[in-house]
This record gives structure tokens, C-alpha cells and sequence, in this order.
């Protein structure tokens, strides 16, 4: 964010941005600190609302099938208590990732533009090679692979359902 510095305080942060860009989900986190906020330094005149971002929600044509493929890829468990049968919720510690059937879906046709991506998910491995195995094994399809010789970089892959999501293995941070 260029031009603005935040406010820093002893609390865990109010706001967390992450810049997008076409291959990046852009999500907003926001935790409640104990003494100060800390956000951007033009938002400070104004009242900040408090939000907490809970879900990602999928359209999709059978909820419960994509359900599973996400519950096996992510380690996570269907959330029966809460799911119905045209609308299906996987939990964990932090964000859900929900599915609702729609009767119309028309899957993306990544990479053209019929029917575009609206957004993606990406996931961060430690190898592409076991994990390609495995997505493939659960359902995905392949798309693409940016990977240099370096080894790091991103493949791209579509869901049971046409969504594009990403493998990433970034450079570690120093």
C-alpha cells in the first residue's frame, strides 16, 4: 500500500492485506486487538467496521461430490450438522469452504473467457511431484505448469467442477 503506514499496536494485527493480482485470491482477514487497531493510516478518521471473514463459497452443480474432493485434498471433515443437500460446509480452525449447488452451472473455461475464473485458490506444497499424484488421484485435471528450473513456481490445475486452483512452491522467506 503505497503512501500509508499502519498504526502499530501490541495486539494481534486488526487488518491483514494481501495484494492480488490475476493469479492470486485476494481475502481480508480481521482479528480484534486488545488496546489499539492497526490499519491503514487513512482509515484512522474514519469508524472500521469489525468482520469476520468466515467462508469461501463454491457454485457448483453436486455440492456433496465437490465437498469430497476438497475434504480429501485439504485433510478436512464434512461439517454434517450444518450441511443440507444442495449446500455442503467443510470446517477447520479458521475458514470454511462451502459449497451450494446451482442448476445452471456452467463450469470456467480457464484459460479462455466464455465462461472466466471469478477467483482461485492456491496452495502452497513442500513438492509438486507427490502432490500432482494426489490431486490428479482425487479428481483434478492439470492445466498448466509454470515451474522454472529452479523448481519453484506454480501448476495449475481445475476441480471436478471446472474451478481453477494453483500447487505453488515459493522461494523460502528469509
Amino acid at each position: 500500500m503505497s503512501g500509508s503506514s499502519l498504526v502499530q499496536s501490541e495486539a494481534q494485527p486488526l487488518l491483514r492485506w494481501l495484494n492480488v493480482s490475476d493469479w492470486t485470491f485476494m481475502c481480508t482477514f480481521l482479528w480484534c486487538g486488545s488496546k489499539q487497531r492497526e490499519r491503514p493510516a487513512q482509515a484512522l478518521a474514519y469508524d472500521v467496521a469489525m468482520l469476520t471473514f468466515t467462508d469461501v463459497i463454491l457454485d457448483c452443480p453436486d455440492p456433496w461430490k465437490l465437498a469430497e474432493f476438497y475434504a480429501e485434498l485439504l485433510g478436512w471433515e464434512i461439517d454434517t450438522d450444518t450441511s443440507q443437500k444442495d449446500w455442503v460446509d467443510l470446517r477447520n480452525d479458521g475458514v470454511g469452504l462451502s459449497f451450494q449447488r446451482v442448476e445452471s452451472y456452467q463450469r470456467p473455461s480457464w484459460p479462455g473467457q466464455e465462461h472466466p475464473q471469478q477467483f482461485h485458490l492456491d496452495f502452497e506444497v513442500d513438492e509438486f511431484e507427490p502432490e500432482q499424484r494426489r490431486v490428479i488421484g482425487l479428481g483434478a485435471t492439470l492445466q498448466k505448469t509454470f515451474v522454472g528450473e529452479s523448481g519453484y513456481g506454480w501448476q495449475v490445475y481445475t476441480d471436478p467442477a471446472g474451478h481453477p486452483f494453483c500447487l505453488c512452491r515459493n522461494r523460502p522467506r528469509p
